[in-house]
């Protein structure tokens, strides 16, 4: 049996934050497993700007460039998100839009998400924000796709209409409740802020998917992860980050899905460190 060289997590240019943390930290997981050095394309353009060591204190593995990859590919072959029974080869590269299936023996991917320390600049927003807006007060986290790139399934399911509907019913059902907005299109999360008085948001103007963006989307992530509660659209997986962060312990409610049937959803104990969501009093 071939011992493998090499496996190798590939990101296109235009792939978003969610699909190429989730590719390229099961990777990671899947290359520590079978014993391999770790190589990863994670490319810089205008499409996506920063490098992951721009968002997390980030050093395993090495980054290659895509051509590398993409000239590389006619001799290895690209394998799809399932390496439960991937095959013996020396070098094995890893294309998919999908999060990977590991072998169980390789262990979850997620506890590598959950270990990531953010950057300073990341990580001082995110304690600012916590503890001027929420400290231990149970809030809802809201998260909405309305920019033109989101997927066509989500914006044929996941209207900004459902998210407000359902701010309004929550806020009815006790008066007070917060939320935490995140938000990809400034003028629709300045609208939400005005109608919602006991929303709050971290409002910044960057270019899409510029580093400052990414790094503003970031502080979302853990903040919406610190809820006790959270709304996200259906077929996103920025939403399903904030989801495996907090170790699956939020409920989340999601269009076209059935709801989760929290109604004292408030009872979930605050997130004493947003740095660290998924630990609950």
């Amino acid at each position: 049996m071939h011992k493998t060289r090499a496996v190798v997590a590939y990101n296109g240019a235009t792939t978003g934050l969610g699909n190429r943390v989730r590719v390229t930290l099961g990777a990671a997981r899947y290359a520590t497993y079978v014993a391999a050095p770790f190589y990863y394309v994670w490319p810089t353009t205008p499409h996506f700007a920063p490098r992951i060591d721009e968002l997390w204190e980030w050093s395993a593995g090495r980054r290659i460039p895509r051509s590398v990859s993409r000239m590389a590919g006619p001799m290895t072959g690209y394998t799809d998100n399932d390496l439960r029974s991937a095959g013996p080869r020396q070098i094995i590269q890893i294309r998919t839009g999908a999060e990977l299936l590991l072998p169980p023996e390789a262990g979850d991917w997620r506890q590598d998400l959950r270990a990531l320390v953010p950057v300073s600049e990341i990580a001082e927003d995110v304690v600012r924000i916590h503890r001027e807006e929420f400290g231990i007060e149970p809030y809802v986290g809201v998260q909405i796709r309305a920019h033109e790139v989101s997927h066509q399934r989500t914006k044929d399911t996941s209207a900004v209409e459902w998210f407000t509907s359902h701010m309004e019913r929550l806020v009815n059902e006790r008066p007070g409740t917060r939320f935490y907005l995140s938000c990809d299109v400034l003028e629709v999360k300045l609208r939400i802020l005005q109608d919602f008085p006991t929303a709050t948001a971290n409002v910044t103007s960057a270019p899409y998917n510029s580093t400052a963006a990414v790094r503003a989307a970031l502080v979302d992530l853990y903040l919406l992860a610190s809820s006790s509660y959270m709304l996200g659209p259906h077929f996103s997986s920025f939403i399903e980050l904030a989801q495996f962060l907090a170790d699956l312990k939020v409920p989340t409610d999601k269009p076209v899905q059935p709801p989760c049937g929290v109604e004292s959803w408030w009872e979930l104990g605050a997130a004493s460190d947003p740095l660290a969501p998924a630990m609950r009093r």
